[in-house]
């Protein structure tokens, strides 16, 4: 019986809140990694800037990347996109996700857990 789109789809939904479940219970712990170096004449390059993020996990090297576009420099709106990859130990791709929904709140978690919100809100709430 051949997957489906939806089946598939929902596949990797299923497999990214997994991730972001075990992030938020600080099973995985992400760093913060370096960006790749922009081409000085890319002028493209100048409208992205680029959060980088990595964790091990069962025996795999994860980056997660969030690249942001200044659609309009003016009014400051800013697109985010959202890739989450499978790297070799120099930090080339092996494989990238398809991307879901589920990969805004994978960031949010690891955001939430690289800042320490979590403990300060511990501790905020101890507090009389």
């Amino acid at each position: 019986m051949a997957i489906t789109s939806q089946e598939s789809s929902s596949r990797w939904t299923e497999a990214v809140l997994k991730l972001t479940k075990l992030t938020r219970e600080g099973r995985i712990t992400w760093t913060r990694g370096v960006p790749p170096p922009k081409k000085p004449t890319d002028m493209s390059s100048l409208l992205l800037t680029e959060e980088v993020f990595v964790a091990d996990y069962d025996n795999q090297r994860l980056r997660f990347r969030r690249t942001s576009t200044n659609v309009n420099v003016l009014l400051t709106q800013r697109r985010h996109t959202y890739t989450l990859e499978i790297v070799d130990a120099k930090g080339d791709t092996i494989w990238t996700f398809p991307v879901v929904e589920a990969l805004e709140d994978l960031y949010q978690a690891i955001i939430y857990h690289q800042a320490g919100i979590g403990a300060f809100v511990d501790r905020l709430l101890g507090q009389s």
